[in-house]
């Protein structure tokens, strides 16, 4: 999916979703949570976008702050109404 977005070309989805994904140096993780997430969402049929937002300091890992910039990113973009949180080491089968 080009840009981390995928829209269905057989129906029209009833919402649109943004999916904040907060990162720091997990690639393996985050190859496998794209490949996975694109695999399942893709075959719902679901209007999504999805953000993976890095923290790019050697501070501690700031899950919070990285989701709050996260929201604040999607929504300057789009008017999403459903926001899933997640983690990338949490893999979607289903």
């Amino acid at each position: 999916m080009p840009g981390g977005h995928f829209r269905p070309k057989e129906c029209t989805s009833r919402h649109r979703v943004a999916i904040l994904i907060p990162y720091r140096n997990r690639e393996d993780n985050l190859k496998v949570f794209i490949y996975n997430i694109h695999r399942v969402l893709a075959r719902q049929q679901i209007d999504y976008s999805v953000f993976v937002i890095e923290q790019g300091d050697t501070k501690d890992f700031n899950r919070a702050k990285l989701l709050n910039v996260g929201f604040l990113q999607s929504t300057a973009l789009y008017d999403y109404r459903c926001f899933v949180f997640h983690d990338v080491d949490l893999v979607p089968v289903d």
